[in-house]
């Protein structure tokens, strides 16, 4: 076995918890129907056992669980309670809680999956079939590209609508050369183009002389003060 999971059910079995963190092989963790102290006790006997190898999984023990339950900032609890890796153990419809948890950095999604949803049994209604699944893996790898990294830039793709939307400094009257340049002189307009002073430049303008005559609405450019 690559790895072993320990089941819901499982979870306050620390002898038989014990004895698997001792094979030294990743953990996956459910933590249905079980209060925090009874994952505490989980995870703290697999770590006393020299296992850090660790994913803990939230999840709802019922079939289908229901969504009001589902508590996805659960995993923020985890992560931040036990430095572990985290998933979901997932019964319900759909991939909505599978993109979700993958948003709030889940690294593993546990589903039920069946060939036939029309089959017996307590599972099959809600377990994903073949053509589900690849939308579930279609919709995370989706969600992964829109996360991104934690960069505030302008991206290649706005470059154009930047200078577009942008305000810059505009002359509201005609100024000519030598004036020392009032608030009342300029005008705050669209676009700002990358000579032009931004709107946020306002003071490193007023007060400043012209260099140049500017026409009522042309955009003051930094070589046209002194």
């Amino acid at each position: 076995m690559p790895a072993y999971k320990i089941g819901s059910g499982d979870l306050t079995w620390l002898e038989m918890i014990e004895y698997i963190a001792k094979k030294g092989k990743p953990v996956f963790v459910a933590t249905g129907a079980s209060t925090l102290e009874e994952v505490d006790q989980a995870i703290k006997t697999i770590k006393e056992a020299g296992n850090d190898q660790i994913v803990i999984l939230q999840c709802v023990t019922n079939y289908p669980s229901s969504f009001e339950n589902i508590n996805l900032r659960v995993l923020d609890l985890y992560k931040k309670r036990y430095g572990s890796l985290v998933g979901y153990s997932d019964h319900t419809p759909g991939s909505m809680v599978a993109i979700g948890t993958v948003a709030l950095g889940g690294c593993m999604i546990e589903k039920h999956f069946t060939d036939d949803k029309t089959r017996n049994g307590p599972d099959h209604p809600f377990a994903m079939d073949g053509a589900d699944f690849r939308k579930m893996v279609d919709d995370i790898r989706l969600m992964e590209k829109m996360l991104g990294k934690a960069v505030r830039e302008v991206y290649d793709e706005e470059k154009a609508q930047y200078v577009s939307m942008k305000r810059g400094i505009r002359a509201s009257r005609n100024i000519s050369a030598g004036t020392p340049i009032t608030r009342e002189m300029i005008e705050v307009l669209r676009p700002c183009g990358p000579r032009d002073f931004k709107a946020s430049e306002i003071s490193l303008a007023v007060g400043r002389v012209t260099k140049r005559d500017i026409k009522k609405g042309d955009a003051l450019h930094r070589d046209d003060i002194e």
